[in-house]
C-alpha cells in the first residue's frame, strides 16, 4: 500500500562522486562508507599492517577527494577507486614487505567508522592435528608472496584474494590483459619455484 512517502533511490557512485567534486562532503563521506572496509583489506593484504593500512588507505581517499573533479568517467568508480588504491600501494616504501601473509587473518583494524575485520581467505582448509605443518606452510606461503616483485605480487593479491578478473585487474592495474595473464604466469611460477620443497 502506497503511504504517500517516495522511497529513496542511493546515487550512483559517480553521482556522488560528482557532488564530491563540487565540495560536497556529505556525498564525499557516504562514497568513504562504501569503499573504506574494501580499500583498506586490499592495502593490508599488500603492506601487512594496520597502522599503514589505516594511513594509506587516508591518503587513497585523500587523493579522490583532490581529484574528483578530473574523473572522467571512462570506468566505473570503483574500479578508479582501487586503481588509486594500487598506486599507493605500489608506491610504499617501507620496509613491510616481511611481515607474514596470515598473520592477521582473524584480526580486525579500527577506523573511525568502527572494526573492519581483515577478510583474507585461506587457500586450505587445516585439520586440528595438522596445526603444526599448516603454520609452516602459510609461513612458506608468506614468504613466498611477499618476495615477488612488486607488480606480480599486486597482481596475484587482486587474483587470489580479491577474487577479480583477469580483465578487472587489468583495467585497476591500468595494463593489457595480456601483461596481466604475463604477470600472474609469472607470479606462480615463482611461487612454485620457490615453494616446491617447502609445502
Amino acid at each position: 500500500m502506497n503511504n504517500g512517502t517516495k522511497e529513496m533511490i542511493p546515487h550512483s557512485d559517480e553521482t556522488l562522486l560528482q557532488q564530491a567534486s563540487g565540495g560536497d562532503e556529505t556525498a564525499f563521506e557516504e562514497l568513504v562508507r562504501r569503499y573504506q572496509g574494501g580499500v583498506i583489506n586490499l592495502i593490508y593484504r599488500y603492506v601487512h599492517d594496520a597502522n599503514d593500512a589505516e594511513d594509506l588507505a587516508a591518503e587513497v581517499f585523500f587523493r579522490i577527494w583532490k581529484y574528483a573533479s578530473q574523473f572522467k568517467g571512462k570506468s566505473k568508480f570503483s574500479t578508479w577507486c582501487y586503481r588509486i588504491a594500487v598506486n599507493v600501494c605500489l608506491n610504499h616504501r617501507k620496509a613491510a614487505a616481511t611481515r607474514p601473509l596470515f598473520e592477521y587473518i582473524d584480526a580486525t583494524i579500527n577506523t573511525e567508522e568502527g572494526e573492519w575485520k581483515k577478510e583474507i581467505p585461506e587457500p586450505g582448509h587445516t585439520q586440528p592435528e595438522n596445526t603444526a605443518q599448516a603454520g609452516e606452510r602459510d609461513a612458506s606461503v608468506s614468504a613466498a608472496v611477499n618476495a615477488l616483485p612488486p607488480q606480480q605480487r599486486m597482481a596475484f593479491i587482486l587474483s587470489w584474494f580479491e577474487g577479480r578478473s583477469y580483465k578487472e585487474i587489468a583495467d585497476i592495474m591500468e595494463v593489457s590483459l595480456g601483461a596481466i595473464e604475463s604477470l600472474l604466469f609469472r607470479a606462480k611460477e615463482n611461487l612454485r619455484k620457490q615453494l616446491i620443497d617447502k609445502i
